[in-house]
């Protein structure tokens, strides 16, 4: 990632007082002098793209797609909402901080059209063993 885009840096986007890696992007990467904001999700070996429901929980929508970022951008403003008030640790805090900030980043580049989703995979060879790199492939 640093490689190809040497203005990014990576930005916290774990629910971090929830075990569980649902409703929460892989990475976010942010560029502090453009605003740009980049989803990366991560493909090991034969690994496919998820699905999930949108917004509206009527339809399922693929990892990767705009409603996809629009529903996981929801359930982590929920999950945020949610546990304030209930933080006390001042490090659990400070990462609190830091999450509402990458929601807001993310939120400000959907509204300017500033964002990019990408997929990076590592895909296995013939003996079952991972190749040593990786591909990008932009979605949508």
């Amino acid at each position: 990632m640093k490689n190809q885009y040497p203005d990014f840096e990576q930005i916290p986007s774990d629910i971090f007082w929830n075990n569980a890696k649902r409703d929460q992007f892989d990475m976010v990467y942010y560029n502090a002098k453009t605003g740009e904001v980049m989803i990366v999700e991560a493909k090991g070996g034969a690994s496919t793209r998820g699905v999930r429901k949108d917004n509206k929980k009527k339809r399922y929508v693929e990892q990767g797609t705009k409603e996809y970022r629009k529903s996981i951008v929801a359930d982590m403003e929920n999950k945020v909402k949610d546990i304030e008030g209930k933080i006390k640790d001042k490090g659990d805090l400070q990462k609190l901080s830091e999450l509402k900030d990458t929601v807001k980043y993310i939120i400000n580049a959907e509204m300017t059209g500033d964002i990019q989703s990408i997929q990076i995979s590592q895909k296995i060879n013939k003996n079952g063993g991972l190749l040593d790199h990786a591909v990008i492939d932009v979605f949508e």
